[in-house]
């Protein structure tokens, strides 16, 4: 049985509800890797995937990712030129990622005014800094307040540990031919993770919900990957 099984397999998306898990992720990377790269600041970021997807006849899970979107914390030019580069590469990688435009711009969550937490992201198809309104399609919405009981949460580490560990299948030029898989980089464990539980309600634009619907829609996805 996979740590995932105990997971309520109902993600509901406006009048569609999917029997599979959905993941969302929304919030700030800043680590030592980033300077191998060449990046210097932060990076906002975004993503949805779906997890428990196997290959095949294989039982191993795996993540089939959706979208990411990626920014960099520049409040001059709103983080749009750092995922010039970052977004194609990713992409040409086999994981599909556009520019994103992020609220807040260089922080993990905002706070409310009564009390919960959120970060907002969308796609900057025409980012307009400098003198007005641009074209920025909602990607992920998320508000959320902290767990009241931290010592016992609705999931468990483990279970979030293992799904957020499931290497991702690679969708792009790289893998045509030779389906391949990547680890996934919010790889944790329990020495380093400081994790704080939330609970709340996560919003998909348009573009997720279409994506979303093409899953459910289909047994086989991306040439033979077959949700579970």
């Amino acid at each position: 049985m996979h740590p995932g099984k105990s997971l309520s397999y109902k993600t509901s998306v406006a009048d569609t509800e999917f029997a599979f898990v959905v993941v969302a992720v929304g919030g700030m990377n800043n680590d030592i890797r980033q300077s191998d790269l060449q990046i210097a600041t932060g990076l906002m970021t975004a993503s949805t995937m779906i997890p428990f997807v196997s290959f095949g006849a294989s039982q191993t899970p795996l993540t089939a990712p959706l979208i990411s979107y990626l920014a960099g914390v520049d409040p001059v030019t709103m983080g749009y030129v750092a995922g010039l580069i970052p977004t194609p590469v990713a992409t040409l990688g086999g994981l599909l990622t556009r520019i994103g435009a992020f609220i807040p711009l260089a922080a993990a969550w905002q706070s409310f005014s009564d009390g919960t937490l959120g970060i907002n992201s969308k796609w900057a198809v025409l980012p307009n800094p400098a003198s007005g309104p641009g074209v920025y399609p909602e990607a992920v919405d998320m508000k959320f307040t902290s767990e009241a009981d931290q010592a016992a949460p609705r999931y468990s580490l483990a279970t979030w540990r293992n799904i957020l560990n499931m290497p991702y299948i690679q969708g792009g030029l790289s893998s045509l031919g030779s389906p391949r898989c990547v680890r996934n980089t919010n790889f944790f464990t329990n020495s380093t993770a400081q994790a704080k539980f939330r609970s709340g309600n996560v919003t998909f634009g348009s573009i997720c919900v279409r994506v979303l619907r093409m899953c459910a829609g289909c047994r086989l996805w991306r040439g033979g990957f077959v949700i579970r």
